[in-house]
């Protein structure tokens, strides 16, 4: 019969390796929004017909929305669906990530909770 102290440890040592999981998916799905921002927000060179163009940044910072393509060499170098694509096989690691994450430190906290009511409890049984 396994004593229930090393059963509590075992359990706490489960919820933090899930919780460890869910941290690392969640990384991962920041990871990719962070690329995803680079490439929305930043201003890159595109080569065409052997010399490089100037683009604009995909997103821009006026009132006009998303910037117009000076070419055709602007758009096929940041192509939005491929960029749309990243975000969409981002959102399952991100849900994932925050439903491990927060199941494992909800079971920590309740477990270190009962654990200390028992305490108390053993503590005024004694008086």
């Amino acid at each position: 019969m396994t004593h229930p102290l090393a059963f509590a440890d075992a359990f706490r040592d489960r919820s933090g390796r899930r919780q460890a999981w869910g941290l690392g998916l969640l990384s991962l799905a920041f990871l990719s929004w962070f690329w995803l921002a680079y490439q929305l927000f930043v201003p890159y060179e595109a080569a065409y017909d052997g010399k490089d163009v100037e683009c604009p940044a995909r997103v821009a910072l006026d009132r006009s929305g998303l910037a117009p393509w000076p070419d055709e060499a602007c758009r096929l170098r940041r192509d939005t669906t491929e960029l749309l694509g990243v975000l969409v096989v981002s959102l399952p690691f991100a849900v994932t990530g925050t439903v491990l994450y927060t199941s494992g430190g909800t079971a920590v906290r309740l477990s270190t909770h009962l654990m200390e009511l028992e305490r108390l409890q053993e503590v005024a049984r004694r008086r």
